[in-house]
């Protein structure tokens, strides 16, 4: 595995981190290589290595992190954003179980880390492949979940390495940031009902892309505390926002199996009629929405 800096800073003690602190999941990655990139070069540097590869770049969502996965060598590249390695160098860790003593903005840049480290093991593990974007001429519903049920269950697989090496301080601080996440999408729900009350086919789109995002972060935060002493804490938010109470599911196993994944998923979809919306599977080429 090498350590490629695309930033023209000086990392390199950031190498030490990674031999002596990640080295017990190196092996496990099948990790090739670690690219630090500038906040300004992050999308052409994913772009070099696939074109077809997209990364999160919203006015609420910004990405610091992305791993590339070659399905014909199984190796994976990760690439990391230059605030993120400036954070992890001033303290170094020689041991993973140092971090949950760290404060929250070093838990936070080793989290990114592990997170795409978990990524990098699903990977591996499951030879993910993931579809390539969506929309096409047709609003149909289940391309679309298609589309993000496979990103729901690399999220969830991916948080089940870092929450390891948390505090429950920290974790308490991801439940906040989902309540931060859920006003987000409510807001946009508001926003789009505006931008597009003339044009259904763009409403439909954007309100099940801004659920199906939420969704995603909805996973990624129950695999986090699934095991923990928030469990319960994480499944009164389902009950509260998605009117569903999963006590008796088996998460690992559903978000391990694409069929039981999709369930799940249009389970809490359903729910959109809470916020005023209604999306309709229909025969033929185009579903409907109503609001």
């Amino acid at each position: 595995m090498k350590i490629t800096n695309k930033t023209g800073n000086d990392f390199s003690i950031f190498e030490s981190v990674v031999t002596d602190a990640y080295s017990i999941l190196n092996y496990r990655a099948n990790l090739a290589e670690i690219i630090i990139s500038t906040e300004k070069n992050y999308g052409d540097i994913i772009a070099e290595i696939d074109e077809n590869e997209s990364y999160t770049n919203t006015a609420d969502y910004t990405g610091f992190g992305k791993t590339i996965f070659d399905r014909s060598t199984k190796l994976n590249t990760v690439i990391i954003r230059e605030e993120i390695i400036h954070s992890l160098i001033k303290k170094p860790i020689s041991s993973l179980d140092e971090i949950k003593f760290k404060n929250q903005n070093i838990q936070f840049s080793h989290y990114l880390v592990l997170h795409e480290l978990g990524h990098c093991i699903d990977n591996v593990d499951r030879n993910i492949h993931l579809l390539s974007v969506y929309p096409n001429s047709f609003f149909k519903v289940r391309k679309i979940l298609n589309f993000y049920f496979l990103n729901a269950t690399c999220e969830y697989n991916a948080e089940k390495l870092p929450k390891h090496y948390l505090s429950d301080e920290y974790i308490q601080l991801e439940i906040t940031n989902l309540e931060t996440s859920y006003e987000i999408m409510m807001k946009d729900f508001n926003q789009y009902k505006i931008l597009y009350k003339n044009d259904l086919r763009n409403l439909a789109f954007s309100i099940l892309n801004s659920f199906a995002l939420f969704f995603i972060q909805y996973s990624r935060y129950l695999s986090l505390t699934n095991g923990t002493a928030f469990s319960n804490e994480y499944l009164d938010f389902s009950q509260k926002y998605f009117a569903v109470s999963p006590k008796n599911r088996n998460f690992d196993r559903e978000f391990s199996n694409s069929y039981l994944s999709e369930i799940l998923f249009r389970d809490i979809l359903i729910n959109l009629e809470r916020y005023g919306f209604r999306i309709v599977e229909l025969e033929g080429e185009t579903d409907a929405l109503y609001y």
